[in-house]
Parts: C-alpha cells; sequence; structure tokens
C-alpha cells in the first residue's frame, strides 16, 4: 500500500467520523425548558411565579381592572412577601 491510500483511507475516515459527529449532535439536541414559570388566573388578577437569581425566586401579582402589576420577593425565614415594585401598566404600554 502506498503513503497516498492510507492518507486518503484516514481522511475518508475522518470526514466520515466528523460527519457523524455533526449528525449526532444535532439530533441530540432537544428543546429548551423553563422551569418555575408557572401562570394562574383568577378573576381579575393574574399571578406569574419566577427565578430572578439561581437562589431567589419572584412573584408578580398584575391586577387587569386596575392595570397595575406588583412585584414581590420572599422575606427569608418569614411567611412574608416584600413588594419590591409596582407598575402602572397603562402608563408604561401607551402608545407615545
Amino acid at each position: 500500500m502506498k503513503i497516498q491510500d492510507i492518507i486518503l483511507i484516514a481522511l475518508i475516515c475522518a470526514s466520515t467520523m466528523l460527519a457523524g459527529l455533526l449528525i449526532a449532535t444535532q439530533l441530540g439536541t432537544a428543546t429548551p425548558v423553563a422551569f418555575g414559570q408557572t401562570c394562574d388566573r383568577s378573576g381579575d388578577y393574574i399571578i406569574i411565579t419566577g427565578h430572578i437569581s439561581t437562589s431567589l425566586q419572584g412573584v408578580m401579582v398584575i391586577d387587569t381592572v386596575a392595570e397595575r402589576a406588583n412585584f414581590y420577593i420572599p422575606v427569608s425565614g418569614k411567611r412574608q412577601f416584600t413588594l419590591v415594585d409596582s407598575r402602572d401598566l397603562a402608563k408604561d404600554f401607551r402608545p407615545q
């Protein structure tokens, strides 16, 4: 066997392995999943929970009648929430 044949076989093997690796990575990709993002609606209120950071979660309560959104975080060690921010949605989303 000539050196050119050995190089050709090595290149074919390398390209086949790279093509297989590319196909495997593309077929193995799953759809990203969002954790901790739940939403519930009861009457005039929408409640949304989610992660603010890796160690902190928050709750947003939207009053659809008053068009206000209040954002709360839990108080550490207590069964209470602290109001962090309140927004006037009618003002925030009014066309300018």
